[in-house]
C-alpha cells in the first residue's frame, strides 16, 4: 500500500512517465502511418498489436487507479499485491526480453529513443520499486503465479487472431508461416556456406534477429505504405 508523502510522489511519478511514454509512442506510430498514407487508425491498430505498449497500459492504469479513486472497487484491485505482482512481471519481462532478444535489430533515433527508452528500461525499473513500496514481499504467495500468466497468455491469442486477420503480426517468433519460410532459406544459404558442424551457430537465430520488427521499423515497411514488394 502507498503510504506517505514521498511514496505517494513516487507512485504519481511512475504515472507520469508511463502515460506520456505511451502517447508519445502513439504520436510517433500515428504520425509514420499518416505519413505512409495509411491513415490514424491504422497506426493505433499497429500500436495496440505489442506486447510492450499493452503491458505499459497496464502498468499505467495499476498505479493511476489508486491514486484517483483507491476506495473505488478497481482502485482497491489495482492496489492488491497479487495484481501488482503480477503487472511487474509482466513489465520486467518486457525489459528483459527487450534488452536481450531485440534491442539489437534497429536503432532508434530522436523523440523514438526516447519513447523506446521510456516503455522498456524507465517503466520496467520504476515499476519495479513501485512494487516494493506498495507492497508486503511477505504477501507474495506461489500460489498466485498461474493468475500471473493470464495476461501474457491473453495477449499470445489476441496477437495471433489479429494477426491471421489482418495480415501482420508484431514479433516475429508468432507468425509461424513467416518462420518457416524464413528459417528455411536460412537453412538452406547456411548448408551452402557453413562449414561441417557449424549449423548449429548460423541458420535460423540469426535471420529472426534480422527480422524482427520495431513498431517503427513495421509502420514503415513497404506492405504498410500500400507497396506491397518484398523486403524491409
Amino acid at each position: 500500500m502507498i503510504q506517505g508523502p514521498t511514496a505517494r510522489a513516487f507512485a504519481i511519478l511512475v504515472a507520469l512517465v508511463a502515460w506520456v511514454a505511451l502517447f508519445l509512442q502513439l504520436w510517433l506510430s500515428v504520425r509514420l502511418t499518416l505519413g505512409n498514407g495509411d491513415g490514424a487508425f491504422w497506426g493505433l491498430v499497429l500500436y495496440l498489436g505489442y506486447f510492450t505498449i499493452l503491458t505499459n497500459l497496464l502498468a499505467a492504469v495499476t498505479v493511476t487507479l489508486p491514486l484517483l479513486a483507491r476506495r473505488s472497487r478497481p482502485g482497491a484491485w489495482f492496489a492488491r499485491t497479487p495484481v501488482i505482482s503480477g503487472v511487474t512481471a509482466a513489465i520486467v519481462t518486457v525489459g528483459l526480453s527487450y534488452f536481450f532478444m531485440l534491442r539489437h535489430v534497429w536503432d532508434p533515433q530522436g523523440w523514438q529513443l526516447d519513447a523506446d527508452v521510456a516503455l522498456h528500461y524507465v517503466m520496467p525499473g520504476l515499476f519495479f520499486v513501485y512494487w516494493l513500496l506498495a507492497t508486503r514481499v511477505d504477501e507474495v504467495r506461489w500460489r498466485d503465479l498461474p493468475a500471473w500468466t493470464i495476461f501474457p497468455i491473453a495477449y499470445l491469442a489476441y496477437a495471433l487472431v489479429r494477426g491471421a486477420w489482418i495480415g501482420s503480426y508484431p514479433y516475429y517468433f508468432i507468425d509461424a508461416n513467416a518462420n518457416g519460410r524464413a528459417d528455411a532459406e536460412c537453412v538452406r544459404q547456411d548448408r551452402r556456406s557453413a562449414p561441417e558442424g557449424a549449423l548449429k551457430n548460423t541458420p535460423a537465430a540469426s535471420c529472426r534477429r534480422r527480422s524482427t520488427p520495431s513498431i517503427s521499423r513495421v509502420l514503415s515497411m513497404p506492405e504498410h505504405r500500400g507497396d506491397h514488394s518484398s523486403g524491409t
